[in-house]
């Protein structure tokens, strides 16, 4: 077909870059791009900003509390959130990082909500920075994995547990607990994630009712 004619004559260029090409470390924990064009890169030596050509390393100089950075997030007004592992949240104005009072919880991803509040996931457990406080927000150390739909309600599942939506800031469970690499996918046809369940060598797509979708090429 002319589809498969293009995508046979289609050229890809893949590129890497090492520390020779500026990284502070070879460990890259999270990668978010802000509306300017940036990416930001969080690793165990720093905050690293890209422009394309080059890196510049953002430290304590800019005022990070730590050089060991680990979830990145990008707030809807464009603002970057950084957690590091003392378990500070930072916040970039432009030139400085502003730090919020350590929660003790290291977010190992940050999701940016609707509200101006950050979701953190991080060692088992669920919490959320509003306003510039965190706290937990689940009672059982589970939950470690947040997806957003197209509208910032939040899908949640953890490790052999059940899933769930967070309604405010309380966790609807939705279904029977599954195994360890059930999870909620995006669904870029209608913005609410979909619920990747395993059956032994075979797996279904459920929807947030976990009823089952039918993909029609």
């Amino acid at each position: 077909s002319a589809a498969t004619a293009r995508a046979q004559g289609s050229t890809f260029t893949v590129r890497g870059w090492t520390l020779e090409d500026g990284l502070p470390t070879s460990t890259v924990q999270d990668i978010a791009q802000t509306p300017d064009g940036y990416l930001w890169l969080s690793t165990t030596g720093g905050l690293a900003r890209f422009d394309g050509p080059r890196f510049e390393v953002l430290g304590p100089e800019q005022g990070l509390p730590s050089t060991r950075l680990q979830g990145l997030a990008v707030a809807g007004d464009g603002s970057l959130y950084a957690s590091s592992e003392d378990g500070s949240v930072v916040r970039w104005d432009g030139r400085r990082f502003t730090t919020f009072p350590p929660s003790g919880l290291m977010a190992h991803s940050l999701v940016a909500l609707p509200d101006g509040s950050l979701l953190g996931n991080g060692a088992g457990r669920l919490w959320r920075v509003r306003e510039g406080v965190a706290n937990r927000l689940d009672p059982i150390d589970l939950w470690p994995f947040v997806v957003l739909d197209s509208v910032g309600r939040a899908w949640l599942n953890a490790s052999g547990a059940r899933p769930a939506r967070l309604d405010g800031d309380r966790i609807v469970p939705i279904g029977p607990p599954g195994e360890p690499w059930d999870r909620w996918v995006p669904d870029s046809r209608t913005g609410v994630p979909l619920f990747f369940r395993s059956l032994g060598r075979d797996a279904e797509l459920l929807d947030p009712r976990l009823a089952r979708v039918t993909l029609v090429p």
